[in-house]
């Protein structure tokens, strides 16, 4: 049928048939694996002759169509094609990658032959979309993630850390110095030139400084806290020795039980009473008017020790 196809357009040629060229818009027409295309002539709707399509080179009959005959489908396109009779327009449907090629037409319509060519590319996926790489890394150290996709063409990729798209790079993701800002969730989204767009799952990524008990807080920034805490912590204890010593007062003296004569406890040699009209020294003991500014400073001193015992707790359970 192809071999009959190409002699009469042969003959036509030759017995003065005029031939017109571009009835297919200019291609690549794009379509995907297992989709369907539908290569459109420029002509109207009229009574046709004459339709050939042709695959390839050498060509492959796709499908033959006379007036006189009927229409007559190619080995591998049954079942695969609607042909428009008045247009010569071809759906080609449920494609495969073998499809890619170039397609030709040939109509004779009342003593003029049309011919046209164009081209369809077939594109697979993207599929398997995968992140692959580290989920946690020190500061400084180098990150490298790669993306896979099952494409055909390769596609094209798109980086996103936090959603918001990081330009300039392909399948490979790399940095030779990590940053803590590099923390996050990662994504990455295939493109091929059909627009078939596909995203990986979320890769969270952790960045972790060395020698420290908080990510982005130095251990050396927690000691001077540390220390400065138990300044102000000593500080407050002197403050209450002050008090103490400034308020200290004597005391009423003693008595034992049944007794109603004054009893010292602890008396000294100082607390002899060589002259009976003098009334006896009272003991030094503490008054309550220290109480105010004593408890306040000691409420701040373990509160400051409970919150850096808790912190460095956290900070220690942080970095696991």
């Amino acid at each position: 049928m192809v071999a009959a196809a190409v002699v009469f357009l042969t003959m036509a040629i030759l017995s003065g048939y005029c031939a017109g060229l571009g009835v297919l818009p200019p291609g690549p027409v794009n379509g995907t694996l297992g989709g369907n295309v539908i290569f459109k002539t420029t002509i109207n709707p009229t009574t046709l002759i004459f339709i050939a399509w042709t695959f390839g080179a050498p060509p492959v009959s796709i499908v033959n169509f006379a007036s006189s005959d009927g229409t007559l489908t190619g080995e591998g396109y049954v079942g695969r094609i609607s042909l428009d009779n008045s247009t010569g327009s071809l759906e080609l449907r449920k494609l495969t990658l073998n499809d890619s090629g170039t397609f030709r037409v040939s109509l004779r319509k009342a003593g003029v032959i049309n011919l046209g060519s164009t081209s369809l590319n077939v594109y697979d996926g993207p599929d398997g979309m995968e992140i692959k790489g580290p989920t946690e890394i020190e500061l400084g150290q180098k990150l490298t993630l790669t993306c896979s996709a099952d494409s055909n063409p390769p596609a094209r990729y798109t980086w996103m850390l936090n959603e918001t798209e990081i330009p300039g790079h392909s399948h490979e993701f790399t940095k030779e110095n990590s940053e803590y800002s590099d923390r996050g969730n990662y994504t990455c989204t295939a493109t091929n030139y059909v627009t078939v767009t596909k995203t990986s799952v979320v890769l969270k990524l952790s960045v972790k400084v060395e020698d420290s008990l908080s990510p982005g807080l130095p251990a050396g920034a927690i000691v001077g806290i540390v220390i400065g805490i138990l300044l102000v912590a000593g500080g407050a204890v002197g403050v209450a020795v002050f008090f103490i010593r400034k308020y200290a007062t004597n005391a009423e003296p003693m008595h034992r039980g049944g007794s109603q004569q004054p009893v010292y406890e602890n008396p000294s040699a100082l607390c002899e009473n060589p002259q009976p009209n003098k009334s006896l020294p009272r003991p030094l003991t503490v008054s309550k008017t220290w109480l105010p500014g004593m408890c306040p400073c000691m409420f701040v001193f373990y509160y400051s020790l409970t919150v850096i015992k808790m912190t460095l707790l956290n900070k220690k359970f942080s970095m696991r």
